[in-house]
């Protein structure tokens, strides 16, 4: 489990990401490759999320309305394009716009991808 002084926790996603700032987080590992045949791969048990009910609510519509997609298929093009393979540390940005931002990382997992999608608010 990764805290942070502000006591915000995800027990799975991508490790390398400060959860101080944001208002919810949802954290996941995802089968690599299935994520890079074009699906989505969660692994249902291997998630997790923080942040108040109606900001995880805020959170969750975003991604389930358009944004994991666009997430999914930024790694799937990483994939074809050799630049994340699954041996690979570096964390990579899936998709950001004003409030929600994916990143993700194999974290060497030989096998996951560990993704972290977080919220922020309007002054965030």
């Amino acid at each position: 489990m990764r805290k942070t002084p502000s006591n915000k926790t995800l027990m799975w996603g991508c490790g390398a990401v400060n959860l101080d700032n944001a208002d919810a987080a949802w954290g996941g590992r995802l089968i690599y490759n299935e994520v890079a045949e074009g699906g989505k791969g969660i692994v249902g048990d291997r998630v997790d999320m923080f942040g108040s009910e109606v900001v995880k609510t805020i959170l969750l519509d975003a991604m389930n309305g358009g944004v994991m997609d666009k997430a999914m298929a930024e790694a799937r093009k990483l994939h074809l394009k050799r630049r994340m393979t699954t041996g690979s540390r570096e964390v990579f940005s899936l998709y950001r716009d004003r409030n929600v931002e994916v990143v993700a990382s194999p974290q060497g997992s030989y096998g996951y991808l560990y993704v972290t999608a977080t919220f922020r608010g309007e002054e965030g």
